[in-house]
Parts: structure tokens; C-alpha cells; sequence
């Protein structure tokens, strides 16, 4: 999509770092999938990236993610909630499976110049808990996408900060500043 570019190399004036003037940036969408567990304590779901992946091998972030290829941001969500998780069929029970997105569900922007794109942030909520689609994601991957994940996990919101001291330099930096964009750690 474009040459590979870094931050300017000058010093940040005020605190603002300059990108270089060619630079072009991916707009993808990232899920925040949440869901209660039988207890009621809020989970979030992560993927431990797959080894074959260009940027950030091995390393855990918020799943799912990728490049947006329509305007509709929660269609491309659930499109990617589909492949990546491997969830068949998700498109066709989406309103029966996830809570519908609301204002407060669109959380904001998160901007990697690693790789560089900006992602949409966006909520999912599923309806039945931790255990109602996606029952098998807490294992290794497989299928056509295994090569995205190595595996996925469902991690309790509150253990969120223990996971981040323990594991800091294993989770990518765009996770780590949505969770605490949203005061998890």
C-alpha cells in the first residue's frame, strides 16, 4: 500500500510527534469482545498473534481485527469475528448473538504507526456470555485462519493490570493503551 516510513526522526516540538509527509495510514477496525461469565465478571477476549504474521508475532492483542473494506464498521467487525475466530455463520445471527452496537460502544481511534494504520475501536458484546459462541476459543487456533491466532483466551477484565506487568513486553501497545483508554490496567 505505500513504502515503509517511520516517525521523523527530529525531536517531538511541544510534545507532538511529526510523521514524514508521505506517509499513508490503514483504516481497519479492532474489536473489544466482552463477555460475562457465569459469575458475571466481565471477560475480554485476547489472540495470542500468530507466528506467520508480519508485525507482532507471538505477541497477545484485542481480537479480532482488519482493514476496513466498506463503510460499514460493525459488518466488517462481524466479518472478521467470523473468519479469524472462526464463527460460522455469525453474519446471519448476529442481532441473536451480540448486543447491538450503541453510541457508547464506538470507543474511539488507535493509531500504530508500527504497522501503520488508525483502527476503529469498537465494543461486541456477546449476549451469552463467555461460553455461548465462542466456547472453543480458549485453545490453539486451526482452520484457514490458524495462521492470524496461535491461540485465543478469555481473560477477566480485573486481572487485566497483573497480565500487563507480568507479560508487558508480550502484548502489542495498541491493547495495551485501549485498556487503559479504558481504565482496565
Amino acid at each position: 500500500m505505500q513504502p515503509h516510513a517511520r516517525w521523523a526522526e527530529a525531536p517531538a516540538e511541544n510534545g507532538v510527534l511529526t510523521v514524514t509527509p508521505s506517509l499513508i495510514y490503514h483504516l481497519a477496525v479492532t474489536g473489544v469482545i466482552t463477555a460475562a461469565d457465569p459469575h458475571g465478571r466481565e471477560h475480554v477476549l485476547l489472540g495470542r498473534r500468530g507466528a506467520a504474521t508480519f508485525i507482532y508475532p507471538g505477541l497477545w492483542e484485542l481480537a479480532p481485527g482488519g482493514g476496513l473494506e466498506s463503510e460499514d464498521v460493525w459488518g466488517q467487525l462481524v466479518r472478521e469475528m467470523e473468519e479469524e475466530l472462526e464463527i460460522p455463520g455469525l453474519s446471519e445471527r448476529a442481532t441473536e448473538l451480540l448486543e447491538p452496537p450503541g453510541p457508547r460502544d464506538l470507543l474511539g481511534l488507535s493509531i500504530d504507526p508500527n504497522t501503520p494504520s488508525v483502527d476503529v475501536v469498537v465494543r461486541v458484546r456477546l449476549t451469552g456470555g463467555t461460553g455461548s459462541i465462542a466456547a472453543g476459543l480458549d485453545a490453539p487456533a486451526g482452520g484457514e485462519h490458524a495462521w492470524e491466532y496461535g491461540s485465543t483466551r478469555w481473560v477477566p477484565v480485573e486481572e487485566l493490570g497483573v497480565m500487563a506487568a507480568a507479560e508487558y513486553g508480550s502484548i502489542i501497545p495498541p491493547t495495551l493503551a485501549i485498556w487503559q483508554g479504558l481504565g482496565w490496567i
